[in-house]
């Protein structure tokens, strides 16, 4: 028996029916992986030491839609940075 499903094609308000698609699947583990590697590389840029990036998690209690907030873990630091599109992170360095 074969399967069909309607996907949405992007801007085109139609659909295209295909056969046994595997839609990918982001893990979180390396959605989190890649944020912390973007947050090292972004709080390096306005100064901040940040060596060897070990972790950074979602600070959810803090985040708003358009100003998310993440506790980056570094072998040197901490930090929390609150990210707003267009502007510089503010960023804190927690004890």
């Amino acid at each position: 028996m074969k399967r069909w499903i309607a996907i949405p094609l992007a801007g085109l308000g139609s659909f295209a029916l295909c056969e046994g698609i595997t839609l990918p699947v982001i893990d979180e583990a390396r959605a989190d992986d890649a944020a912390m590697t973007i947050l090292a590389v972004q709080i390096r840029r306005q100064g901040y030491d940040c060596a060897k990036p070990k972790s950074a998690k979602r600070d959810t209690d803090d985040t708003k839609p358009d100003a998310k907030v993440w506790v980056l873990t570094c072998e040197n630091a901490t930090y929390r940075i609150q990210t707003i599109p267009n502007m510089a992170d503010k960023v804190e360095r927690l004890e």
